[in-house]
Order: structure tokens, then C-alpha cells, then sequence
């Protein structure tokens, strides 16, 4: 979706309604870069994504992310995050 997703559930259902078609994926990050400030930690990097669907159709993705989280007592978590395809070249 190209609008905000909030909640865990909403979440969840966003991730599996995107990846449920795709039985095959291959994430690979590249060049991160992860700073941390004190209990906040900021992620970014390049990512590409390969899926494959029932068919055998094998679909690339080229993008780039970022990811904030926060230490809550001994777990980390995501307060935000977002990724976007590259630029395509011409």
C-alpha cells in the first residue's frame, strides 16, 4: 500500500498480503549503515529483493531503507520504518 500502515495487525496483514504470492524470496542488504544514540538506533541501507511467484515469474526489486527503533527495557523495537524502489536508470 502506498499509505501508512499502523498496528501490528495491519501490519502483518500488509507484509503477508504483499510477500503470500511470492513463495520464493532472496533478500539481500547492502552497504548498511547503523548509528546508534544512546537507546536509539537508526538503520539504512540499499536493499535487492528477488521473487519469484507460483508461475515461476521472477520479479526484481532495487530499493533503498530506513529503520528507527528503541531499546524498551531488554527488546529493541521498530518505531519506524520505510523502503522505496530505486530510481529507475534510462
Amino acid at each position: 500500500t502506498p499509505f501508512r500502515v499502523e498496528g501490528r495487525a495491519a501490519i502483518l496483514a500488509n507484509f503477508t498480503g504483499f510477500f503470500g504470492g511470492f513463495p520464493t524470496r532472496r533478500l539481500a542488504l547492502r552497504q548498511i549503515s547503523l548509528r546508534v544514540y544512546g537507546g536509539t538506533a537508526v538503520e539504512n541501507g540499499y536493499f535487492d529483493l528477488t521473487l519469484v511467484d507460483r508461475g515461476g515469474k521472477v520479479t526484481m526489486l532495487h530499493g533503498r531503507y530506513s529503520t528507527v527503533s528503541i531499546k524498551a527495557g531488554t527488546r529493541r523495537e521498530i518505531v519506524e520504518t520505510h523502503a522505496s524502489a530505486l530510481p529507475v536508470s534510462r
